[in-house]
């Protein structure tokens, strides 16, 4: 998280709410995952009360008692793992707070020692071969943020899974109201910054083609006089950030996997392909960064600060914590 920004609501609402001694949860303060940004709490923000809203949501769409305990085990162990840390022990590194990772898989329904080993250690097979290899302090960090991002993850697209049921049992006609994250710009934008906007790019552009384009084709096939009305049609901007083969996330999914790829390597190669030849792309450098890159969105131009964006993009779950979760 930046400076003053939060993590999901859930989070803080589960640690101040009256289950939080059920499901051994301390503040907020006390999780890595919610600690970093120097912001707890909102004003105006009341989480207990939103989390008794929670609740009553959940009721009234027919979860379970065992269906709410799962969620709520399974986000108390995503907030535990994140506690995790490591130092440095010969080639690969050792647990400083073995009591989180008991915990964590308390949480998670999985065996201790199997989490534990999995978090110092990842297997690769070379020719039929399989070789343990340990991992240093960063690496063991990177992994256990990627093991709470993909959990956490398929919890999220489970609910959706398991709202959307519910509501499909509903008979009638309904109105659906749709609420999208807003565009971001902020002191220091990130991956996540990208692809937020770029979602919201995608959303605008379906908006004009619903909106001005195909009922504009409908009144020309019908003869039907109009007045034209002008909209600014965002297509270049999505081609510079997802056309084949030299869009933007196009060439950081290559910068990846190319041996000793890195961000500045990635902006450099955006910069020769896009700079003075795309409207929507600029560079204006500020003295302190030699990755950063400008998009001009429909929205607004968007400074992106590159640095972590190739980490970001491949957030790698390694094969043994995909065996484990399975």
């Amino acid at each position: 998280q930046q400076t003053d920004e939060r993590n999901y609501h859930i989070f803080y609402q589960l640690c101040k709410s009256h289950v939080s001694s059920m499901y051994g949860l301390g503040a907020p303060a006390l999780y890595h995952y919610l600690n970093q940004s120097g912001c707890v709490d909102v004003r105006g923000m009341d989480d207990v009360a939103e989390f008794k809203e929670v609740e009553k949501s959940l009721r009234e769409l027919g979860f379970t008692d065992e269906e709410k305990d799962w969620m709520f085990r399974v986000t108390c162990g995503v907030l535990n793992v994140g506690n995790a840390t490591f130092e440095a022990n010969g080639e690969g590194s050792r647990q400083t707070n073995s009591q989180v990772v008991k915990v964590s898989a308390e949480y998670l329904d999985l065996d201790p020692k199997l989490l534990d080993k999995t978090l110092l250690n990842r297997s690769i097979v070379v020719r039929g071969e399989r070789s343990v290899i340990p991992l240093k302090p960063d690496a063991a960090r990177d992994a256990v943020d990627a093991l709470a991002k993909d959990v956490y993850g398929r919890l999220f697209d489970w609910l959706v899974k398991r709202v959307n049921q519910a509501i499909d049992g509903e008979k009638g006609k309904i109105i659906g109201v749709l609420d999208i994250f807003g565009f971001e710009i902020f002191e220091i934008n990130s991956f996540e910054q990208l692809c937020i906007n770029f979602a919201n790019e995608k959303l605008q552009q379906h908006f004009n083609k619903h909106t001005f384009k195909e009922e504009e084709s409908v009144y020309i096939s019908e003869g039907v006089p109009y007045t034209k009305v002008k909209f600014i049609d965002n297509q270049p901007v999505l081609n510079l950030i997802e056309k084949t083969p030299n869009g933007i996330l196009v060439m950081l999914d290559e910068e990846i996997h190319v041996p000793k790829g890195s961000d500045i390597k990635f902006v450099h190669k955006i910069e020769r392909l896009h700079k003075g030849k795309h409207a929507s792309f600029q560079v204006d450098r500020i003295r302190s960064s030699q990755t950063d890159f400008t998009v001009v969105h429909y929205a607004g131009a968007v400074r992106y600060e590159a640095v972590g964006f190739c980490v970001k993009n491949k957030d790698k779950l390694f094969d043994d914590m995909v065996q484990m979760l399975k």
